[in-house]
């Protein structure tokens, strides 16, 4: 028989001596627990599509307002980013409306944010880039 060790779970305590760690399912200690970072819950991977919409933006603003235009004033950056978020305010709290009325619906967010708060985020990072230079 091959030896093990000893290992003691961190969280409840309970020692155990084997060459597989098997211990409570809040041990930190287990590997093969699934510790992924949630991004995104629900469809609130679509506040970055969003925002990858309206890169095409710029391009667009050079092509009918002459070259680098996007890039030497400051508007529509703003607009760009107002837009995205006015898309993500009313598409997050339209599904979230939703998952208020029905308790199984998950709650759609993007870094521990709902979806619509980060419409508001937009308009104040817009903001802040149309006032400062």
């Amino acid at each position: 028989m091959a030896a093990g060790i000893e290992v003691r779970c961190l969280q409840c305590g309970w020692s155990t001596i084997q060459l597989n760690h098997a211990v409570c399912s809040s041990c930190p200690l287990d590997r093969n627990k699934n510790e992924a970072l949630m991004i995104f819950q629900g469809a609130g991977i679509f506040v970055l599509l969003a925002l990858a919409i309206f890169i095409p933006f710029g391009y667009l603003v050079d092509l009918f307002l002459g070259p680098d235009y996007y890039r030497s004033h400051v508007w529509p950056k703003s607009l760009c980013l107002i837009l995205s978020g006015a898309v993500v305010w009313f598409i997050g709290k339209s599904l979230n409306e939703e998952s208020n009325e029905n308790e199984f619906a998950p709650i759609h967010s993007f870094m521990f944010l709902k979806m619509e708060y980060w419409g508001v985020v937009f308009a104040a990072i817009a903001l802040l880039i149309f006032l400062l230079p």
